[in-house]
């Protein structure tokens, strides 16, 4: 299948494999398809956020989630490394556009479509979450432990990851919380974290430089094999 216009919305942090690639996952827009999932990315020159893209994609069997779509061409180590070559820039987004990607929502709508509840029953794995108010950013600690030795890439090189806890319209009642605490998965809070060095993260610090102030839009996405489970692709600051 040809995607005639890719809309990259975020990147995860890079994650090692046991054969030495590094693994980044995307996810963007595409006016027919909405909320895409594309992987496996490289590290080396990754799409830019808004901007479009054509791109050759497949399904992966290993993956039944509707959204999800796999880069077609070689991915074998050694040649993963240019497997970004696929997608071809054709433009980028202007602020309607934006607003309009911003604002999109699943159907069926309810009341509640701006809730993780809502994406669970129906059966979405990305959704679009805007806060009812200010999210909280926290950082707890890596309990898998730091286990691979690439000193700049992957979320195990951490000993603290960072969290955000918020509200949406149909607050989480697990374990009597009326709020949801997910992981954040941004590539660009990894790279502020490694570049800045900090011995303790200062909560202000990196609650201002993700702009968290401005209550930003969450692109959040589920995993393959626990779809309740749910994480944050990006802060669409």
């Amino acid at each position: 299948m040809i995607c005639q216009e890719f809309i990259m919305l975020g990147k995860s942090v890079p994650e090692p494999v046991a054969d030495g690639r590094h693994f980044v996952c995307s996810a963007g827009f595409n006016k027919e398809l909405g909320l895409m999932r594309v992987y496996p990315l490289s590290m080396k020159n990754t799409p830019k956020r808004w901007h479009k893209y054509w791109i050759p994609l497949e399904r992966n069997p290993k993956d039944s989630r509707p959204e999800s779509w796999r880069i077609e061409g070689n991915r074998a180590p050694g040649k993963h490394r240019m497997i970004n070559n696929r997608f071809q820039e054709t433009g980028i987004c202007m602020n309607g556009e934006k607003e309009e990607i911003l604002d999109y929502k699943i159907p069926p709508f309810n009341k509640y479509r701006n809730s993780i509840e809502y994406f669970n029953e129906r059966f979405a794995s990305l959704g679009i979450i805007h806060p009812v108010e200010i999210p909280e950013l926290l950082f707890k600690e890596n309990t898998n432990g730091i286990t691979f030795s690439h000193p700049r890439y992957g979320s195990k090189k951490f000993p603290y990851l960072p969290y955000l806890r918020f509200l949406d319209e149909n607050p989480c009642k697990t374990r009597g919380r009326p709020f949801h605490e997910l992981a954040i998965r941004e590539w660009g809070i990894f790279e502020l974290m490694r570049k800045t060095q900090k011995e303790t993260y200062d909560i202000d610090y990196y609650s201002s430089a993700l702009k968290l102030q401005e209550n930003p839009p969450l692109l959040v996405g589920n995993h393959n094999k626990y779809r309740s489970t749910w994480l944050i692709i990006a802060i669409l600051r």
